[in-house]
């Protein structure tokens, strides 16, 4: 029973890769297309895949149109074509893990019907090979308490990645303010909380 498990470097990513069985499969997708947000950081990615000794397997993709500058989009949109993919190619994928706590859950299904529209077409797509939430009942703070120490420093979430070569947080969107809240993060010392 092969999972794929998508890993962004992030708090509940990170925390899924601490339950993963070996013969699982972790992915992190790349957008290159122009304007495109940066859904992940490489060093997180790079660092913590090292920490755990974790193989993960990069994918880009690429499309020639822009995003809008105002237009924002959930992750989801971009990432699931390319995991549709990877669960076409390898039949032995039995489920696809994406990480999530019970806010952010809530939330999707609350603000508005677009990862309603996602879930119902992967459903159709993929009937055999659900899309599961490991996490989805537990808090934050709660997720967050499952990462060792040692990693929990690497951990990174800023939406305005921009600077994504580099170890800068913004400090100021959403989640870098969850981040300043987290003891151990990145962010918690530099704040002094």
């Amino acid at each position: 029973m092969k999972r794929l498990i998508l890993f962004s470097g992030g708090v509940e990513s990170t925390a899924l890769l601490l339950r993963r069985n070996d013969d699982d499969i972790v992915v992190t997708v790349e957008d290159t297309s122009p304007r495109a947000d940066m859904s992940f950081h490489p060093g997180a990615v790079k660092n913590i895949a090292a920490a755990l000794n974790v193989d993960v397997r990069m994918c880009q993709i690429f499309t020639p149109i822009p995003r809008p500058k105002k237009i924002w989009h959930y992750q989801l949109w971009m990432i699931l074509p390319v995991v549709s993919l990877c669960v076409t190619k390898d039949p032995s994928i039995c489920e696809v893990w994406y990480g999530v706590n019970a806010s952010e859950y809530s939330g999707m299904y609350t603000a508005d019907k677009k990862y309603t529209q996602l879930e119902t077409a992967w459903n159709i797509l993929h009937p055999g090979v659900p899309i599961v939430f490991p996490m989805v009942e537990m808090t934050k703070a709660e997720i967050w308490n499952t990462i060792p120490n040692h990693i929990r420093p690497l951990v990174r979430t800023c939406i305005k990645n921009t600077h994504p070569d580099k170890d800068i947080n913004c400090g100021t969107c959403r989640k870098c303010l969850e981040l300043k809240t987290l003891p151990g993060s990145c962010l918690y010392e530099a704040v002094g909380i």
